[in-house]
């Protein structure tokens, strides 16, 4: 990414639609983009305790980049159990019709042929 030019004067609104990355060292960034002459907003989201910054910018053509140190995001496991209660995201099972064995598939178009 040496010498990209920004875009310059583009409002940066972190509620636009963006693609996020995860970052471990937010101002080894800051002074990179600093250095690139690339404007950015910074944001710092706190929830129960845990502490998120975020940092938002334009790539060159214009799309709208967020870069945060999400690894400080707990992980919470999925249930094995769909109906479980402590589940914050409960997930539907689907049933699917199961895929014809290749072996089937073969005697259906023999079938069909004669």
């Amino acid at each position: 990414m040496e010498n990209v030019p920004s875009k310059k004067g583009k409002k940066i609104n972190p509620k636009d639609n963006h693609i996020s990355f995860q970052c471990y060292d937010m101002g080894r960034l800051v002074r990179k983009l600093e250095e690139m002459g690339i404007e950015y907003v910074t944001a710092v989201v706190e929830e129960g305790g845990v502490k998120v910054d975020q940092l938002f910018f334009h790539d060159p053509d214009g799309y709208m980049i967020e870069i945060c140190n999400c690894e400080n995001l707990p992980v919470l496991p999925l249930s094995s159990s769909s109906s479980s209660s402590s589940s914050s995201c409960p997930l539907k099972k689907h049933s699917r019709s199961p895929i014809p064995s290749p072996s089937l598939h073969g005697k259906l178009r023999k079938a069909e042929t004669n």
